[in-house]
Order: structure tokens, then C-alpha cells, then sequence
């Protein structure tokens, strides 16, 4: 599975993140990404065109057309202009793409970091392999809980073995260390197994901000569905 890169006008990130954008569509009059290489349950990471990273979403549903004329993309502008923006000009500049792609977003949330990728002039979508990813998603185990760790995926590069400063979600900064077998320990975890209630296939979310550095969120079951 991939992650990606969005790059966006500024007023189409701050849309997708207030939710009045829920189709990102990418239209072209050659084969650029995310065509072909976008699918269901991925990760996109949003970046503002010359800013910062802004947030993140997961994709619920991609079409795409690699034969397109002038007839669907009006189809596309009929049905789907209030889910993807953009004034008549912006629509009139598309009417001669062949390659589309829509992409609909759920699960949109604020995130100020995102991966690190090498920049090819004038590209404003990325597909990387999901080891760039600075988010990682631990699903918590019955072991997990009893023997209090949180157990970090090997592949990811931002997620080194050594020294690890966790920033909680209270406030609280705890120092502790990713080990040899990827595992970050602590009596620390159990305090907050039992003050969010997290039990058997809860989530930890590390967010790698700087190398060593991770801020840490708690998801239930239930708002797993939303992110």
C-alpha cells in the first residue's frame, strides 16, 4: 500500500479541511500521478503549494479515465462541481484532459508534518512507498497491554531504533527508546491504557515531528472508521 502527496492552491487545502472539498481530481492531457497508482485506503498527506503540510486524509473511492474527452469532463463538472470546486475558468482549462482521476476523501484531519520525498519540478502529486510515512498506527495486542509496550513497524524510516521523546497527549513528555526489537517500553503506557480505557485492537498513533520526537495519540475502535 502507498502513501501520497497532495500539493494544493491554498484554497483547496483549507476546503478539503473544512470538508466543503471531498473530491480531489486531478485532470491532465498526459498520464501524471496519483493515475493509476491511487486505490482505496491509502494515505494522502496534504501540502500546501509552497507551504507547509497541513493535513491528511484517507481515500474512499477513486475513478479514473485514461480515454477522456471533452463529454466527461462536462459530465464530471455537472455532477461533481460542489464536491471538487473551482470557478468556470478552471473547469473550461480541463475540457481537453484525456487522463482524470477523482479521488474522494474521508477522514480529514489537521496534521503539520508529512514524508520526506524528493522533488521533481512541476510534479503536485507524489506516490511513495508507505515506509516514508512520519505516522505510525500500532494496533494494541492483549501482549501489548500486559506487558506494556508499543511495538513500531520495522519498515518505517522515521522511526529509528534509539532515544524516543514521546509528547502525550496531556502534556506530559516521556523519555524512553525504540529498541532492537522495535519496541517502545515504559511503565508510562499503562497509566494511560487505563485513563483512555484503551483495550485489545485500540490504537497508539505516533506522529514523528523531528528524529527521536513523537507526539502520541489514543484511538478508539470506533474512530479507527474515521481515520
Amino acid at each position: 500500500m502507498a502513501i501520497h502527496v497532495a500539493i494544493l492552491k491554498r484554497v483547496y487545502a483549507r476546503a478539503i479541511r473544512a470538508g466543503r472539498k471531498t473530491i480531489e481530481s486531478r485532470m491532465t492531457m498526459t498520464r501524471q500521478p496519483p493515475h493509476g497508482c491511487v486505490a482505496s485506503g491509502e494515505r494522502i498527506f496534504l501540502k500546501e503549494s509552497g507551504g507547509p503540510f497541513v493535513g491528511m486524509a484517507r481515500v474512499s473511492k477513486v475513478q479514473a479515465w485514461d480515454d477522456a474527452d471533452e463529454s466527461v469532463v462536462r459530465d464530471i463538472w455537472r455532477k461533481h462541481h460542489a464536491q471538487i470546486g473551482g470557478d468556470p475558468a478552471y473547469w473550461k482549462s480541463k475540457l481537453a484532459s484525456r487522463f482524470v482521476t477523482l479521488v474522494w476523501l474521508r477522514a480529514v484531519e489537521p496534521i503539520d508534518v508529512g514524508p520526506t520525498y524528493r522533488v521533481a519540478n512541476m510534479r503536485a502529486w507524489y506516490a511513495l512507498d508507505d515506509a516514508a510515512s512520519p505516522v505510525a498506527d500500532v494496533r494494541l495486542t492483549d501482549g501489548a497491554i500486559r506487558n506494556r509496550y508499543v511495538a513500531v513497524p520495522a519498515k518505517l524510516a522515521a522511526f529509528p531504533t534509539g532515544p524516543a521523546t514521546l509528547l502525550m497527549p496531556d502534556g506530559r513528555v516521556l523519555e524512553s527508546s525504540i529498541n532492537a526489537k522495535r519496541l517502545i517500553g515504559g511503565r508510562g503506557w499503562g497509566r494511560y491504557h487505563a485513563r483512555y480505557a484503551l483495550g485489545v485492537g485500540d490504537v497508539v498513533r505516533l506522529v514523528a515531528v523531528e528524529p527521536g520526537r513523537y507526539r502520541v495519540h489514543f484511538l478508539k475502535a470506533d474512530e479507527q472508521d474515521r481515520s
